[in-house]
């Protein structure tokens, strides 16, 4: 299975220009927005950023004149290596090497944190150069979503983008590329519409004021929990994460013997006759041919997003290739049905689409075609 360490080479040169761009002074206003919008488009892009000013402040003693050597200079730098915002063992020196080709010099304030701090120091590092434009946004997004005639308020995203919004009552709503989602909260209940898109909710319990998540003809139900909704054209699909929730959908349950399909007797149901779901269970609820399928869920898998990762087991290259293209405007066309019914495995990193085609590049059967207009077409070979 492909683990994908493979650099965005585009993301390296884009985050190495504004950090030449901060040493040189004074961002103008459009320029403070624009890094702030860059940032919040991807995880990756901090890690990139701060990559870039941690190489940047490792070579500022170099002379103008150049006259030390290459050998030299390499020599003087710090050997730590560290590795921004993936978990894991620190990687010794050599391995680094082998892997990536480049050993990245540590700062002294530098230590081994998750996407969230990291995201935090590389706002912390240009705070100075975003104020006051910036002073109302997050890494996470918007502070303060944007308030509707009837009371309501919401955001969306864009290509690449995730926001977080805190609610007044602690709970917290995170929002996935190219999703919108509209809150009104209300006397007697709390109402967030998904329009499209995708998002996670983590819910303060309050039974006297339910929590609903309203996706088309489907209310999600929170009984202080944590839970995953996905909205595509014909499909919602809600995942528990954590406690239950209860789902009310007129769609009928069907059985078709997949593996991971959980038996209508072992689903649980509500005095009103809802479908009850618990931790790691998800239900695909198809309006048009309305049905209900209720299956185990791979919790790891359904939440990677919010850590920029895909994960795929035993996926359709058709249904890859589509989570792709959500995150990135390189797309890709599959020009065979019976390859994009082919079942591949992997983790991704979701704005690198190139290390995926690299994995394919490797079988034998497909061809793969890059075009100028940023298209990458596979066919059978």
């Amino acid at each position: 299975m492909p683990d994908a360490k493979i650099k965005n080479p585009q993301i390296a040169e884009e985050a190495a220009g504004w950090a030449v761009a901060l040493d040189a002074g004074e961002l103008s206003s459009d320029h403070k927005l624009k890094l702030a919008d860059w940032l919040l488009e991807s995880p990756r892009h901090v890690e990139e950023l701060l990559i870039a000013a941690t190489l940047f402040d490792a070579f500022d003693g170099v002379d103008a004149d150049k006259s030390r050597s290459v050998d030299a200079l390499i020599s003087s730098l710090p050997s730590e290596v560290v590795s921004i915002v993936r978990g894991g063992q620190q990687t010794d020196r050599k391995t680094a090497e082998a892997l990536n080709g480049v050993v990245t010099p540590r700062l002294p304030w530098l230590q081994w944190v998750g996407v969230g701090a990291a995201a935090s120091i590389a706002l912390a590092f240009i705070s100075f150069a975003v104020a006051p434009q910036f002073a109302a946004r997050s890494i996470d997004g918007f502070e303060v979503a944007d308030t509707r005639n009837d009371g309501s308020s919401g955001f969306a995203t864009k290509l690449g983008e995730q926001r977080k919004m805190t609610l007044e009552d602690g709970s917290i709503i995170h929002v996935n590329t190219q999703s919108e989602v509209v809150i009104r909260y209300e006397e007697h209940q709390r109402v967030v519409e998904l329009l499209r898109g995708e998002a996670l909710f983590e819910v303060a319990h309050n039974p006297d004021r339910p929590f609903r998540v309203i996706a088309g003809d489907t209310v999600a139900e929170a009984i202080g929990t944590t839970f995953n909704v996905y909205r595509t054209g014909d499909q919602t699909t809600v995942a528990v994460i954590d406690g239950k929730v209860a789902v009310m959908t007129e769609n009928d349950f069907v059985n078709t013997a997949a593996e991971d399909e959980i038996a209508l007797d072992d689903i649980g149901q509500t005095d009103d006759g809802r479908l009850l779901l618990a931790a790691g269970q998800k239900a695909d609820i198809a309006p048009d041919a309305k049905t209900v399928r209720v299956a185990a869920a791979n919790v790891k898998a359904v939440t990677s997003w919010r850590v920029g990762q895909l994960i795929f087991e035993g996926d359709s290259l058709a249904n890859i290739a589509a989570q792709f293209n959500r995150y990135n405007r390189t797309r890709i066309v599959i020009a065979d049905d019976r390859l994009a019914s082919t079942e591949f495995s992997g983790v991704f990193d979701a704005d690198d689409p190139e290390s995926l085609i690299e994995f394919l590049e490797l079988a034998d059967n497909i061809r793969v075609d890059r075009h100028s207009s940023g298209v990458i077409k596979l066919s059978p070979r």
